[in-house]
């Protein structure tokens, strides 16, 4: 395999993977608020781009076929409701075998429209954007009812077209990628509302079609092997990375991002994620107050399905000062709540990866976290454990990091090593070496 020289300390990135054209998808980009997947499809995107490729997007927009009016209808919410059973069947009908595949329309960035400055923008990096009415929908309800992909066929020359989720969308024409994140609704089906005929179904056809198949941590992976019986050679793993500023916050910026949320440095604890079952934020509120703490427990986080029952103990907590649901929190202020929090706290009862604890030690800042699933795959000695399931070792686990200074000092330390072992670099290198299998 050939490869190009960089400077020393680079990456070697290998050639076929420099100027490729390729496509992911918009699913998840369209979310006006961040998930953990929508946050991959963006790492993914400018890491594609720094290594050399040309980076495009699917989009489920439609509109007239005026460039402009296209692109300014990128940052449309995706619509609500139910979707109409002959729509999708229409814009299906020419998607089978027995017919061409979806042409979507293609054009280039026009410059005009003046983009987001938030920092999960993706648009100045977008090589082309592709865009097909409906088409994530459609494709949903078409596998869903007949058990066929939706097909496209981009007007331009595609090396790949990447899924960054199993998605009942298949490239012609292109190689297929798709990145695999967790296999919750098999593994955890209480806690989630997906209907799991269809999860397993859709999983099983993008690995299936699927030229290159991604998973995020060697835990997902072994599921994949396990319940799908794929050969494990036919899995790539490439841990996601930890991307935030090199350096810490400013003082003046971290007081300003606190007092935004009426904290102090070093006088609250920090759980960040989506307040559902899964995340088990039920049984850390109950673990919290019997640890009666005399700083507040920052939960930073929307809410998810069930977060009523998962809330239930909250309204004495959030009375008493110790307790504070933060609510969707921006992403920019996510670095100064890390560095700022006296420790990190994540019982989550299941992740394929777990991002936010190795983002947490890329700020410094000591991790509580569950000893479970893929955590301690990405966590490694820099963390404290708990058995998430066990309401009194969750509490006295949580009393230690209030006490033990001395601990926090050295899991901080450790911390912040490990998180430097999933910097971008290794991620970008990871990549580039699975794209070469195919590209």
């Amino acid at each position: 395999m050939k490869v190009t020289r960089r400077p020393e300390g680079a990456i070697l990135t290998p050639m076929p993977i420099r100027n490729a054209h390729i496509v992911i998808d918009g699913y998840n980009l369209i979310r006006r608020q961040g998930t953990g997947i929508k946050t991959y499809g963006l790492t993914l995107a400018r890491t594609l781009a720094g290594l050399g490729a040309r980076v495009s997007v699917l989009w489920g927009g439609g509109g007239p076929r005026i460039p402009v009016v296209r692109e300014a209808m990128l940052y449309d919410r995706p619509p609500k409701g139910p979707f109409p059973l002959g729509r999708a069947l229409r814009l299906a009908a020419f998607h089978t075998p027995l017919f061409t595949a979806a042409r979507p329309a293609g054009h280039a960035p026009t410059g005009l429209v003046i983009p987001d400055q938030k920092e999960d923008d993706l648009a100045p990096l977008a090589h082309r954007y592709y865009s097909q009415p409906d088409c994530y929908i459609a494709a949903h309800r078409l596998f869903q009812l007949a058990g066929i992909p939706f097909r496209v066929r981009f007007p331009d020359r595609v090396d790949a077209w990447h899924a960054t989720c199993p998605l009942p969308v298949q490239a012609r024409g292109a190689r297929n990628v798709t990145t695999i994140h967790d296999l919750i609704p098999l593994r955890l089906p209480w806690a989630t509302l997906d209907n799991r005929v269809l999860f397993y179904r859709t999983v099983r056809r993008a690995l299936d079609a699927s030229d290159l198949v991604l998973a995020v941590s060697e835990h997902t992976k072994r599921d994949v092997v396990e319940i799908f019986g794929v050969p494990p050679e036919r899995i790539v793993v490439t841990h996601e990375p930890c991307i935030f500023p090199s350096k810490p916050p400013a003082a003046e910026q971290q007081a300003l991002v606190l007092g935004t949320y009426g904290l102090k440095p070093k006088a609250y604890a920090l759980f960040v994620g989506a307040i559902e079952p899964k995340k088990n934020v039920g049984r850390l509120l109950m673990a919290w107050r019997a640890a009666n703490p005399s700083i507040p427990l920052v939960v930073a986080g929307g809410k998810g399905w069930l977060s009523k029952d998962e809330l239930k103990a909250s309204g004495p907590l959030v009375e008493s000062g110790r307790l504070l649901l933060a609510s969707y929190v921006p992403r920019a202020h996510l670095p100064c709540l890390y560095a700022g929090a006296l420790f990190f706290v994540f019982p989550s009862l299941y992740e394929g990866f777990g991002l936010p604890p190795l983002e947490a030690m890329a700020h410094g800042c000591p991790v509580l976290a569950s000893r479970v699933a893929s955590i301690p795959e990405i966590c490694g000695d820099a963390a404290l454990y708990c058995d998430p399931t066990n309401l009194d070792d969750l509490t006295d686990k949580l009393k230690v990091m209030l006490a033990a200074d001395a601990l926090r000092g050295q899991l901080a330390e450790k911390g912040l090593s490990r998180a430097a072992q999933f910097g971008p670099d290794a991620y970008a290198a990871r990549l580039a070496e699975a794209y070469a299998k195919i590209l």
